[in-house]
């Protein structure tokens, strides 16, 4: 149980930084969630359908709840990193990689559960919603980008604390360029979404038909860069993009005093 004893110590530091980067009037909030979620500890290494589970992760929870938390995914759910709304569970590697630990922390500060049944959860932009037997997400990809923009600022801010972390680079970083318009303007509003999850008071901010538009451009660029991934081509966003992105939120953005109205 070491990892367990590594990660309590390092918590009062990671609530910190987080603290820094949402600001001091959401300690509370931040220090509730982090304290409180239950965790799992994967090798991230790929087992067998068959294989016995048990063997590839730790936990310090009884083995009659993990076992209650199997029955309701598949295994494959518990040897990534993710962080499953439902259970309020974070699913961590067990080579600590720091990048990884705060990107899901970050998702867990922004997970708010609207309804397990039927299953409605509200997680930054994106929003998961049961539809009969499968679960549709919305504006997922973008949100990863997001969360994996401020998972980059969040080390930062353990960096000026004083702990010596590297960054660990994702397939989101592909996007940065891209989405980075997006989040330096928004970045204030994207946190009080992160923190309230009121997603409503975020659109508020802008014409629902382009805002729609601006998010089905940016769905397909990611469906792109993701796929080139998958058959190892080189992914570059060009400057026009990036213009486009510009004149995308320059169109959808409202005056103040209309959006007061609305």
């Amino acid at each position: 149980m070491e990892i367990f004893d590594k990660f309590d110590n390092d918590k009062n530091i990671f609530i910190s930084a987080f603290i820094n980067f949402y600001g001091e009037k959401n300690s509370e909030y931040i220090i509730d969630r982090i304290k409180n979620a239950n965790t799992i500890w994967h090798d991230s290494k790929s087992i067998e359908d068959n294989s016995d589970i048990f063997s590839h992760i730790i936990t310090d929870m009884s083995k009659d709840r993990l076992e209650y938390f199997l029955s309701k995914r598949k295994s494959e759910a518990f040897l990534q990193s993710s962080y499953i709304d439902e259970f309020n569970l974070l699913v961590l590697p067990q080579d600590y990689n720091i990048s990884h630990i705060i990107h899901e922390i970050n998702h867990m500060i922004a997970s708010h559960v609207i309804s397990l049944s039927p299953y409605a959860v509200i997680n930054g932009i994106s929003f998961s919603m049961e539809r009969g037997d499968e679960v549709i997400l919305e504006n997922d990809s973008m949100n990863e980008v997001i969360n994996q923009l401020m998972t980059f600022d969040i080390i930062n801010e353990l960096k000026r604390l004083g702990i010596n972390v590297v960054y660990t680079p994702s397939w989101q970083d592909n996007a940065f360029p891209l989405i980075m318009p997006f989040y330096n303007r928004f970045k204030d509003s994207l946190k009080e979404l992160y923190i309230s999850g009121d997603f409503q008071a975020f659109v508020n901010q802008f014409d629902k038909e382009r805002f729609q538009d601006f998010l089905q451009f940016i769905f397909m660029k990611l469906f792109k860069i993701k796929r080139k991934l998958r058959q190892n081509e080189q992914i570059t966003v060009i400057k026009e993009e990036i213009e486009k992105v510009e004149n995308y939120i320059d169109d959808m953005v409202l005056e103040p005093s209309i959006g007061a109205k609305k």
